[in-house]
């Protein structure tokens, strides 16, 4: 059976095998013949119809047509990351977090952290005594207002000086 294979990259590779062997012996045969280093079977993942073929399922089961084709897609290595379609783990790097000589540096954020939270609270503070200054200031001019109104007489309209009384 003639297998045709589409990379992300756009390229078609054509294999023939045998639709009894595994997906797994095509993965193999993909590698053995676009190189191990572009594409090694423990990092290849084939796709066809929207489904990701299993590598201990033979290749009938799937009932690939010829005139379709299969979509290979090779995972990147990533440091410190284990692939979950890989067999073996990869070796994994502990965080900084954890190592002995990263204290001080901990200790300095844990530091710089409580002073920004303590220049937060002064700042909040600040605010909350200039809104009290502003409402204290507002008050006074309104008192200012209503005293300044009271003294002076209110206007009259010229010449309306029979004026009654609403009521």
């Amino acid at each position: 059976m003639l297998i045709k294979l589409k990379t992300l990259q756009l390229q078609t590779i054509q294999i023939e095998i045998d639709p009894e062997q595994t997906v797994k012996a095509l993965k193999e045969k993909i590698e053995a013949e676009r190189g191990k280093d572009n594409f090694p079977a423990s990092r290849q993942k084939l796709i066809y119809a929207g489904k990701i073929l299993q590598d201990d399922t033979p290749i009938k089961d799937y009932k690939i047509d010829e005139k379709n084709f299969v979509i290979v897609m090779v995972s990147k290595m990533m440091k410190g990351l284990v692939y979950p379609f890989s067999r073996r783990p990869l070796v994994t790097r502990r965080p900084s977090i954890y190592k002995t000589r990263g204290k001080g540096k901990m200790q300095r954020l844990i530091r710089k952290r409580n002073e920004l939270r303590r220049q937060l609270q002064e700042a909040r503070a600040t605010i909350i005594t200039l809104q009290g200054l502003l409402q204290l200031k507002a008050d006074q001019e309104r008192m200012a207002t209503t005293t300044t109104s009271q003294q002076l007489p209110g206007p009259q309209a010229p010449g309306n000086t029979n004026a009654r009384p609403s009521g």
